[in-house]
């Protein structure tokens, strides 16, 4: 038995009937093609979503990473955190720091690139945007909940046969000035010699009662990689993050990155 004897319409003798067997049949075959279309796509569509969440933030119940300058970044923080692209690097050597309202110019000949923002932790349900976060410091905002920024710079020649620490100390005042509080300790991390400072903030405000600085925690680590690379990590975070500077400063790893042929 051929198609058209399966198909009672268009095999009627009745040429009315059989356009009309047409239109329904070929209405039947469409609909059909577009109820197998939406299912493809639901099965299909979570697998691809996960693929580009992983692209994007890659931090999904397993360790993140970010290249920057020949350096692989890696922690396992948590499914929450998010990632930022590190195309979006700056100039690491003539960033102006803004300390407690004080603009404070940056060390100018150590060359290198710092992203801000690397990876950071939203409020949850919180949206925000990845190329626009809102400053960390900004004592108006309580969406941005912890903040790791990435920075490695070049030691200058003339400074490489300097102890490890002299070279650490040299670079971290030069940047930020000589700490006034917190503690300040020669470590190591990731089995490199490492300057760490750590401070806590209450909530500091100008004579005028105006926010300059939120309660925070906050930790810059400074480590020499190389004879002649630093690279740096400064965190911060806020009291609802339940995280202190330290708890997401010791997840990370630094190594050679294998683009780098390091």
């Amino acid at each position: 038995m051929g198609i058209k004897e399966k198909l009672p319409l268009i095999n009627s003798k009745t040429k009315g009937i059989r356009i009309v067997g047409y239109v329904v049949y070929t209405f039947v075959f469409l609909l059909f093609v577009m109820i197998l279309g939406i299912l493809i796509s639901i099965l299909i569509s979570p697998t691809e979503k996960t693929v580009d969440a992983e692209k994007s933030v890659g931090v999904g119940g397993h360790a993140a990473s970010v290249d920057i300058s020949g350096w692989t970044f890696t922690a396992d923080l948590g499914d929450q955190w998010q990632l930022k692209d590190p195309r979006a690097v700056e100039d690491g050597n003539s960033v102006e720091l803004v300390s407690n309202g004080v603009t404070v110019p940056r060390i100018v000949n150590w060359e290198g690139v710092k992203l801000n923002d690397a990876f950071w932790l939203p409020r949850k349900g919180a949206v925000l945007d990845p190329k626009n976060l809102p400053s960390i410091t900004d004592t108006n905002q309580n969406d941005l909940l912890a903040s790791v920024s990435i920075q490695v710079n070049k030691v200058p020649e003339e400074d490489r046969g300097e102890g490890a620490q002299d070279i650490l100390a040299e670079f971290y005042e030069g940047g930020f000035g000589t700490p006034t509080g917190g503690s300040v300790k020669e470590i190591e991390f990731n089995g490199k010699p490492a300057l760490l400072s750590e401070q806590d903030f209450d909530y500091v405000s100008d004579a005028n009662g105006r926010g300059i600085l939120p309660k925070c925690s906050t930790g810059d680590i400074c480590i020499l990689m190389t004879d002649d690379t630093i690279a740096m990590l400064t965190v911060t975070t806020l009291p609802d993050s339940d995280l202190r500077a330290w708890d997401v400063i010791e997840k990370f790893t630094i190594s050679p990155s294998r683009s780098s042929g390091s």
